[in-house]
């Protein structure tokens, strides 16, 4: 608890999962558990698409004529016989290309789905987890122990991790990484609750920037959605 001391407050929770994510034993009690304080506001930043491009990703001809080179950054080639290309008939990864083809734009970096950093990596990943690499790199080990420690405790609180953001956006300064913004990229869902808690951990803990894209087809009429988190009370506030 001493790495939170300064922005902890003591806060009654019944347990009802254990870190593991396994059930207490009835009647288990109440325990209180000191909880990082977070508060966030985000308003989604709206861009739009050509619906003609929504229908090609959907459209398994697209994907055989092997059009999709001209259109997924080379980075990300590699998905496209694992995931992208069996799930695009469902409109899957297709906001997330192309919000990577606006930072690509900018001359910036991004991972994307491969970088977890919630947890520290175990086994196999422990090795190999590039991403996470990436992640100690760009803010250091110690950070990083302090924001795992405080999803933790929320983990704990909740039952539930908080989420890590679809891209994280950066920048080589040398050899080094340098940090630019977390984005959580969306089209027709909704903003989850632990999406909105893994925001404002990274926020607080990271001190990056943050940002919630919402992609829309052309033409179509939006006002960005506002999205406010108060934690331990847990207001959440859907997109008005």
């Amino acid at each position: 608890m001493a790495l939170l001391a300064d922005n902890a407050i003591p806060y009654e929770f019944l347990f009802n999962l254990t870190q593991a994510g396994r059930c207490r034993p009835p009647g288990a009690k109440l325990t209180s558990v000191d909880v990082h304080r977070l508060s966030i506001e985000v308003i989604e930043r709206v861009l739009e698409y050509a619906p003609e491009t929504y229908a090609e990703w959907r459209d398994p001809d697209w994907w055989e004529a092997e059009a999709w080179r001209d259109f997924i950054p080379r980075s990300e080639w590699h998905r496209v016989l694992t995931h992208m290309k069996n799930q695009a008939i469902g409109g899957y990864h297709f906001v997330e290309v192309m919000y990577m083809r606006v930072v690509e734009a900018e001359g910036l970096n991004w991972e994307y789905e491969s970088y977890d950093f919630f947890e520290p990596p175990t086994g196999r990943a422990a090795r190999s987890d590039s991403g996470y690499a990436k992640m100690v790199a760009a803010f250091g080990e110690k950070k990083l122990a302090r924001l795992q420690e405080a999803a933790g405790r929320y983990r704990l609180a909740y039952g539930d991790l908080a989420a890590t953001p679809d891209i994280f956006v950066y920048r080589h300064d040398g050899a080094e990484v340098a940090p630019v913004r977390f984005v959580e990229v969306k089209h027709k869902d909704a903003m989850r609750q632990r999406q909105l808690l893994g925001l404002a951990l990274i926020q607080d803990i990271l001190e990056s920037p943050v940002e919630v894209v919402r992609f829309v087809s052309a033409g179509t009429r939006r006002v960005p959605g506002t999205y406010r988190g108060d934690w331990p009370r847990g207001g959440f506030i859907r997109p008005v």
